[in-house]
């Protein structure tokens, strides 16, 4: 007996990525739903699957309302075959009439910007990785003080990450429940959630990668950007510090609009979901 559609895409996830066990189960319990699982069946099998993740995302004066394209993914014995294609165009299909604006994904390889572009995407969100080199005094100010994100400081952190997400130009923008599970999947990682605080308020907020690279950063001040900088390094035991931006050297995403109301050509968006990196 086939198990359940949720199963089976787990399955198919499992056996298409090389994400860790603690990694999927945390995915399927705290990201995915049925209602968001676009898959296509054969012969009573799962044989293609993605998930349409909903993210209001602001363009200039405008939020539109779109989906993120995750694990998309067809079983190898499977491939070549037409079923992602057909995947694709339903699930397109669904979301423009649910009143959806446009869809965005992540090719997890080059060639597949090529693939995506035969479906209407193009692409939209770039990377580059700016150099923080720190010396040993280069604390700075002395009434920051940065400290790892503690369970009591969350709805406090969301709020101040909220603030500051809709003060940026274009780029996706997080509710509390997919925070709060970026939050959660770096503490299971070990990587790195810091608050700075000045007079016991939030006044900064970094994600860092294991290896200390910065992924996402919001601050009230250059002053509490260095600070922040200064413990990471000291924390990873570095001198240098990799900071993610939105540079225009590396591609790294992909936008299709649904409807007229869409990303203009001219805006270059912030775009770090940090459960791809």
């Amino acid at each position: 007996m086939l198990s359940s559609i949720k199963e089976q895409t787990k399955r198919l996830w499992k056996a298409s990525f090389d994400d860790t066990d603690n990694f999927v189960e945390l995915y399927f319990d705290r990201v995915f739903h049925t209602d968001i699982n676009h898959t296509i069946e054969y012969e009573g099998r799962v044989v293609a699957a993605l998930q349409a993740i909903p993210f209001l995302f602001k363009a200039g004066d405008k939020i539109l309302k779109t989906a993120y394209l995750s694990g998309i993914t067809t079983d190898a014995d499977y491939r070549r075959q037409g079923f992602m294609g057909r995947l694709l165009d339903d699930t397109h299909r669904k979301l423009r009439d649910s009143g959806f604006d446009a869809v965005f994904l992540i090719p997890a390889k080059d060639f597949l910007f090529d693939i995506y572009a035969k479906f209407g995407y193009r692409t939209a969100f770039y990377k580059d990785y700016q150099k923080i080199n720190i010396a040993s005094e280069d604390k700075g100010n002395n009434q920051v003080n940065v400290s790892s994100l503690a369970p009591s400081d969350i709805s406090e952190a969301f709020r101040y990450f909220d603030y500051k997400q809709r003060q940026q130009t274009a780029g996706v923008i997080f509710d509390k429940r997919y925070f709060e599970t970026v939050v959660d999947v770096f503490v299971m990682e070990n990587k790195k959630v810091l608050i700075a605080k000045t007079n016991n308020r939030i006044a900064g907020i970094a994600f860092a990668d294991t290896e200390g690279n910065v992924l996402k950063l919001f601050a009230d001040s250059s002053d509490i950007e260095q600070v922040i900088f200064y413990d990471l390094a000291k924390i990873i035991g570095k001198q240098t510090i990799l900071l993610k931006t939105n540079g225009k050297a590396i591609p790294y995403g992909m936008i299709k609009p649904l409807t007229d109301n869409t990303l203009p050509d001219d805006i270059l968006p912030s775009v770090s979901l940090m459960l791809d990196e």
